[in-house]
């Protein structure tokens, strides 16, 4: 036995299936039949830090080129455990922690790491790594890691 729909019935069914068309079309950002969402991401360095940081601590970035980027905590942004450096990835990079209790600074070469926050047929892929350093303590040493 077949039933079809007929009159409104008919007319209503064919409205559902273009919708759902649709919508299915408008989510389809990666390959075909793979829906993706729209999180963005950034490629860049974080500096995590053993502590959060007093207000006044000043953390700059340095690459083999001499680029730098700094961010005085508590002014330039609430820095807690750590810190991102947007758009900033060196192969070689110069840490520099500054406050009250002194200068520490270390040379890390980070190791990046690629992924995609819309899942793994999705745009955008970014790089990120994170690099460890010590708040100062009352004697400044240099460290090469």
């Amino acid at each position: 036995m077949t039933v079809r729909a007929r009159g409104p019935q008919r007319a209503f069914a064919g409205v559902l299936l273009l919708a759902a068309a649709s919508v299915l079309t408008a989510c389809d950002d990666g390959p075909i039949g793979i829906a993706c969402t729209e999180i963005g991401c950034s490629d860049g360095l974080t500096v995590s830090l053993d502590g959060p940081a007093p207000t006044g601590t000043i953390i700059e970035v340095e690459d083999v080129d001499g680029s730098t980027m700094s961010i005085e905590c508590g002014v330039d942004w609430p820095c807690q455990n750590s810190v991102f450096f947007a758009g900033f990835t060196p192969d070689r990079v110069t840490v520099t922690v500054t406050n009250a209790a002194g200068v520490r600074t270390a040379v890390f070469d980070p190791a990046y790491e690629a992924f995609r926050p819309n899942g793994p047929d999705c745009e955008p892929e970014c790089v990120q790594a994170v690099v460890d350093m010590d708040l100062p303590a009352a004697v400044s040493p240099t460290v090469s890691v």
